[in-house]
């Protein structure tokens, strides 16, 4: 089956070939298409951009009703919020935002979205520029904005469109120094992100650049302690703070879909024995690096991954596996085991919609289960599968990204040995 899967691809492939501006202007419709459908709902609806950091951002810079700059992460723990603008981000965030913190709410929304949609078109220009299947690209794309969590972005001004767009960046070019180190700066502006991919990236062997871009992220914290006029590890101190008042409020945890998060609603703390399993988690991947020497594609892509079933994120990060596609592509074959396994995990989280009935029921079962046979929490959405996740997922999708980056890049370190 696979074989033919792979001719089709082989023929669609040929048609883009030969007619290149005809393919192109197919695709930019279809994106066009759901670009348009989905600008709404960043602007009426349910989501209308509710994490939008535009409020932190003009409490920062003293911009509009504020008459002078007060520290975000202290106004939010004194209980100063705009709808869910809470700022669980690192401080580069808020000098990203100025611009928008210059406008009024209702077109603040405007710009952001279409700031969105620019930047995913950017990562798809990044990824075609790069050399990526032309094919592979225009196919991933269309599978990203026919997803759920294109969607959820927009409508809720969240940041997963941008990080992605930097992690192309890094990763597109990474042999480039400078690009590099800034664009994986700009990664750790969410930190859930930023660990793994710097993590990532060291393994990958880029380790100045990595440093380089922690040098350049203490620098900004410094610079917002300045502004703050706090210290710098106070400043750390506030986010932790207020990312650990954002996961108490339990608003910040759809379901047990990370690991994370499994800690925080077993436990009702984030720090928990479940941490030591993320720790050898991240050390056994560690060490499949070092032992198997995988390329350098298979590792960032596995990074991407790791974050998404270790450390706490909704619905619409699994955005990112749009991203971890486009990468992997670079180090496997489209119908290799890896590339299967990774895209009918993308599938299942951009189109499983009509799993859900199924899904919440076994989740409300397996939640019974581990609170001890008691009712289990959050049961009308015990899962978080509205933010387009299952319990199961994340577990068995980490676990083979772990392994599977051994099987195919080994017999390439062996053929470089060959050749040395």
């Amino acid at each position: 089956m696979s074989k033919h899967l792979a001719n089709f691809l082989s023929t669609i492939n040929t048609l883009i070939k030969r007619y290149p501006k005809t393919s192109f202007v197919l695709f930019a419709l279809i994106i066009a298409r759901y670009a348009y459908i989905v600008f709404p709902l960043a602007l009426f609806g349910e989501w209308v951009s509710l994490d939008m950091q535009w409020y932190p951002t003009k409490q920062l810079f003293g911009l509009g009703e504020f008459e002078q700059a007060i520290n975000p992460y202290i106004a939010y723990l004194n209980g100063d919020v705009f709808l869910a603008n809470g700022p669980n981000y690192m401080p580069l965030m808020y000098y990203v935002m100025f611009p928008f913190g210059l406008l009024e709410w209702e077109r603040a929304k405007i710009a952001f979205a279409l700031c969105n949609i620019a930047l995913f078109c950017g990562t798809i220009f990044l990824f075609a520029r790069y050399g990526t299947n032309r094919a592979f690209v225009y196919g991933a794309g269309i599978l990203a904005v026919l997803g759920y969590c294109f969607g959820n972005v927009i409508g809720n001004a969240q940041s997963a469109i941008m990080i992605g767009f930097f992690i192309a960046l890094a990763y597109c070019f990474r042999h480039k120094p400078i690009i590099l180190s800034i664009a994986l700066a700009f990664v750790c502006i969410k930190h859930s992100f930023g660990l793994p991919l710097m993590l990532g990236f060291f393994l990958a062997g880029y380790r100045r650049e990595v440093i380089a871009a922690g040098v350049l992220v203490a620098l900004v914290v410094c610079l917002f302690s300045l502004q703050t006029h706090t210290s710098p590890i106070e400043v750390m101190k506030l986010l932790s703070q207020v990312n650990a008042a954002h996961y108490a409020s339990g608003s910040a945890l759809g379901g047990p879909s990370d690991l994370f998060s499994l800690s925080q609603k077993l436990f009702h703390n984030p720090i928990s024995p479940v941490i030591l399993i993320i720790v050898a988690i991240y050390i056994s991947f560690a060490w499949i690096v070092y032992a198997y020497k995988p390329s350098e594609g298979a590792i960032i892509s596995a990074s991407i991954v790791l974050s998404l079933f270790t450390l706490p994120h909704l619905g619409y990060d699994g955005y990112m596996l749009f991203l971890a596609l486009l990468i992997a592509k670079d180090s496997y074959k489209a119908f290799s085991l890896p590339m299967l396994a990774l895209l009918a995990i993308t599938i299942f989280i951009y189109r499983g919609q009509k799993l859900k009935p199924y899904i919440d029921s076994l989740s409300a079962t397996i939640m019974q289960l581990l609170n001890g046979g008691g009712a289990a929490h959050n049961t009308r959405n015990p899962l978080g599968y509205e933010y387009g996740r299952a319990i199961l997922y994340r577990y068995v999708c980490g676990i083979c990204v772990c392994v599977l980056p051994t099987l195919a890049p080994r017999a390439k370190v062996a053929a470089h040995k060959a050749r040395i």
